[in-house]
């Protein structure tokens, strides 16, 4: 995406202070989204999480929402992206997500649902 991040954020209505992050690899492109965001007078902050990793302790557990869109990639995503949620979601934070269904017939996205179900209310 090359507009600036805070335009999305604007739809979202999702606040003052947003961070935005993504693998090692992409973080050129999501540094360059924040720079964008930030000029437009959008406070955004960017950093690296790789699902695969521990949470890096700059991230810490306390967003009012988390935002995910087109997270779920291969058969392993799940269970990582399962595990990161559970670090995020915390008291009465709100989750939204945002899957392709075509992308694997919907099973990566039923298998996350089953794996968060016993902890969360999913509606």
């Amino acid at each position: 995406c090359n507009k600036p991040l805070g335009d999305v954020f604007d739809w979202l209505r999702i606040g003052p202070q947003v961070t935005i992050t993504e693998i090692e690899v992409l973080q050129p492109l999501l540094a360059r989204n924040a720079e964008l965001s930030r000029a437009a007078g959008h406070k955004s902050t960017h950093c690296t999480l790789d699902w695969e990793q521990p949470v890096p302790s700059t991230l810490r557990a306390d967003f009012d929402i988390v935002v995910g869109c087109e997270l779920l990639y291969d058969s392993a995503s799940p269970t990582a992206l399962a595990r990161v949620v559970k670090h995020f979601i915390v008291g009465d934070t709100e989750f939204r997500l945002g899957v392709n269904l075509g992308r694997d017939g919907g099973r990566g996205f039923r298998t996350l649902l089953a794996l968060l179900e016993p902890n969360f209310i999913l509606n």
